[in-house]
């Protein structure tokens, strides 16, 4: 099509009225250069564009397009277009006829006749400058986003450093409190649950004494009578209820025994240390991690193996110390879950997962150690290092703070003047050593 603005052939039919009609109606702007790089073609799409209609762009140079800064190698672009038997695409900066500058799509393609001469140019052009305006905002804003995340990460990182003495005391104090105070609570009713245990038994065996004494009196029963004893069957009810009362003796003791390790968990810590007995702290955190030890569809139960030595009492803030045992338990416990997902059941029965606790005096007597060891995974020596570091985890995100075993070493060794070591080898397990100062 040219700029004389031909009109449509009649016959709808025809490739020329097709033709016509999608240069008119397409949204990209259809441009056809002669070899003057002069437009002679110009249709409704590249008017809205650039705001020239189709009298004002004949003959025009297609320099008019380009900002001023771009006009030198105008000439040099549309030459090698000339010569160049394939399109082109490219991504410009053009002028509109009002002065605004927009950024456009173009793809130019060389139109040559039979004889392989170039008669002139075809470009296809659309307006993307709203694209690439909205991309531009995107990409500052995700800077932006960037380094303020970057900046709160950082700030994050020096409060929890700074905080970490503030988050164990408050952590442990508030733990404590709550637990004793659900312990407290837990044992007044039990209190009065095992009190009155015996005396209902007494009571259940005198009805029975009552009802046998009746029923040697009275040996013709009313046959309603001897009807709703056959329904309950009594001789059952006078075998099993002293059982069920036994058993609930059995779990009331149960409850008590959790009641205790609540206790002995979270015992409040004074200003200085106290005696402490290690095993009754090994054994409260060991019974409170009950739960997670149980199976379940990956693996079954995890076996806790304790081999104490005749330990001292050990000088200490026991509260704390009892979180270390929490901590290095439940991180056994992780590793022992993870790996349980590399394995089958039938496996696991035959090579148990287990946690070995371990307590003895050093050979000098000097030191209360205590050994926590697994058979997981084992870790690679550069991981073995890097534990300890504050805020390193290898659990994944939401599972893991950083902070477990950075606040265990600072307790055992800032807090106690002891050690708290690991030793481990990959594909055999992982042994965590807390060893303590026995002082007088």
């Amino acid at each position: 099509m040219t700029l004389e603005q031909q009109s449509l052939s009649p016959d709808p039919q025809s490739e020329r009225y097709k033709v016509q009609f999608l240069i008119q109606q397409t949204p990209l702007g259809i441009i056809e250069w002669n070899r003057q790089f002069q437009a002679v073609g110009w249709n409704p799409a590249a008017e809205r564009i650039f705001g020239y209609s189709a009298d004002e762009i004949y003959l025009q140079h297609a320099s008019i397009l380009v900002p001023e800064a771009y006009r030198d190698y105008v000439d040099s672009v549309m030459t090698a277009l000339l010569q160049n038997t394939g399109g082109t695409y490219s991504l410009n900066d053009n002028i509109t006829k009002d002065g605004r500058i927009i950024t456009c799509e173009w793809i130019n393609t060389p139109l040559i006749d039979p004889q392989g001469i170039a008669l002139g140019i075809y470009s296809m052009v659309q307006d993307i400058t709203e694209r690439v305006n909205s991309e531009r905002q995107l990409k500052e804003s995700q800077t932006q986003i960037l380094q303020k995340t970057a900046a709160l990460e950082a700030t994050l990182e020096e409060l929890k450093l700074a905080q970490l003495h503030l988050i164990h005391g408050e952590k442990m104090s508030a733990l404590g409190n709550l637990i004793a105070g659900i312990a407290h609570e837990i044992n007044n009713p039990l209190g009065f649950l095992k009190g009155n245990i015996q005396p209902a038994l007494d009571h259940i065996g005198d009805l029975f004494e009552l009802i046998d004494l009746f029923h040697e009196k009275h040996p013709d029963l009313d046959s309603t009578i001897q009807e709703l004893i056959e329904d309950i069957d009594l001789d059952y009810i006078r075998d099993d209820l002293p059982k069920l009362m036994n058993s609930m003796h059995q779990g009331i003791d149960r409850i008590r025994d959790i009641s205790i390790s609540l206790r002995t968990f979270s015992r409040a810590d004074s200003d200085v240390p106290v005696r402490f007995n290690l095993h009754d702290g090994l054994d409260s955190t060991i019974l409170l991690l009950k739960h997670r030890l149980k199976g379940n569809d990956h693996r079954p139960d995890i076996q806790v193996i304790k081999q104490y030595a005749n330990l001292p009492m050990v000088k200490c803030f026991a509260g704390q110390l009892n979180q270390v045992f929490m901590n290095i338990l439940a991180n056994a416990i992780d590793e022992l879950d993870e790996a349980s997902q590399l394995s089958t059941i039938e496996a696991l029965k035959q090579t148990p997962q287990r946690i070995t606790v371990t307590s003895e005096l050093s050979p000098d007597r000097q030191w209360a150690i205590v050994r926590f060891q697994d058979n997981g995974r084992g870790m690679a020596a550069p991981l073995q290092s890097k534990i300890f570091e504050h805020l390193f985890t290898t659990k994944p995100v939401g599972k893991g703070t950083g902070l477990g075993l950075t606040l265990s070493r600072q307790i055992i060794e800032e807090r106690h003047g002891g050690r708290l070591t690991v030793e481990s080898i990959e594909g055999e397990g992982t042994t965590f050593l807390v060893a303590l100062p026995l002082t007088d």
